[in-house]
């Protein structure tokens, strides 16, 4: 926000402080198996890429899916997790360029739910009056990025864009104090 000498919005301290928040991962954790998988599922799969042959397999095995058996569900969580990480290099999870700050109740509200849902909701939730903070909103609507042709997936390269963004705008804060 301050990078921008002609925009005069203000960050809402008073919904910062009164609002409980977490620190959300952009991707999808996949040791974190959800509760309700069925929901997960249907969610997920409406999303899965189908225009690579990996990607009609995985739909045709999320569909063909019940939810009943544990491991199976398992194995499928975990490829459908790794199809929307398919153009993440890095697989550090934790580190800040995966990361962004959520209102608590979006963050567990869709649980570790695939990067696009993640976004649709974000976006949904921002349009019916849910304080995003600008960073995570840009995130989320591929902002760091030229021409972003993956707009279900977050990109290694939104990834490298989005830390570059972080690295700048916080460059003169970090140099200022010493460290």
């Amino acid at each position: 926000m301050l990078n921008n000498e002609k925009d005069n919005s203000y960050f809402p301290f008073e919904i910062y402080k009164n609002e409980r928040w977490d620190i959300e991962h952009i991707t999808s954790v996949t040791d974190a198996i959800p509760y309700n998988k069925r929901d997960w599922l249907n969610d997920a799969k409406l999303f899965i890429d189908k225009s690579t042959i990996e990607g009609e397999k995985l739909s045709e095995s999320a569909n063909k899916c019940t939810c009943d058996n544990d491991e199976e569900f398992e194995l499928l969580f975990k490829d459908i997790v790794n199809h929307f990480n398919t153009y993440l290099k890095d697989e550090d999870i934790n580190d800040i360029s995966n990361l962004a700050l959520l209102d608590s109740e979006t963050n567990r509200g869709y649980k570790n739910a695939v990067f696009p849902l993640k976004r649709k909701t974000i976006i949904d939730r921002e349009k019916k009056g849910t304080f995003i903070p600008i960073c995570t909103k840009n995130v989320f609507l591929k902002y760091f990025s030229d021409y972003p042709p993956k707009i279900s997936f977050w990109t290694q390269e939104d990834r490298d864009n989005y830390y570059r963004d972080l690295e700048y705008v916080l460059n003169d804060y970090i140099a200022s104090t010493g460290e």
